[in-house]
């Protein structure tokens, strides 16, 4: 999900930020909106300049759609992280406003399906 600035503030989640100055920035911005396409490449473009949060993610609550085709939401949202970093993308990661490093966000989201 790209976040607005109400969406940002959900206590669970886990946002997405990716620096201006990484390289390959259309090729990042085509695979954000292959994992998110409700918002625009513009939209998604927009987002990284401004330095904003680009997409937002709730590790304890799924899309319906992707449920309901066997999509597992999690993985996916790890599956971006790892594209991210391969196209060599400067990201950050944060929940309840603390940094989170990319490397333990598979662990945690292991964690999180072990208690669900």
């Amino acid at each position: 999900m790209i976040c607005t600035a109400a969406k940002v503030n959900k206590m669970d989640e886990i946002s997405l930020k990716i620096a201006k100055t990484s390289p390959r920035q259309l090729d990042i911005i085509k695979l954000v909106r292959e994992y998110d396409a409700s918002f625009s490449l513009g939209e998604i473009k927009n987002s990284i300049q401004n330095g904003s949060t680009v997409v937002c993610f709730d590790p304890y609550s799924g899309d319906l759609l992707d449920e309901m085709n066997g999509v597992d939401v999690r993985e996916k949202f790890l599956k971006l992280v790892n594209g991210l970093l391969g196209l060599g993308a400067d990201i950050t990661l944060e929940r309840y406003g603390d940094e989170l490093a990319p490397e333990n966000l598979g662990e945690l989201l292991r964690d999180i399906d072990e208690r669900n």
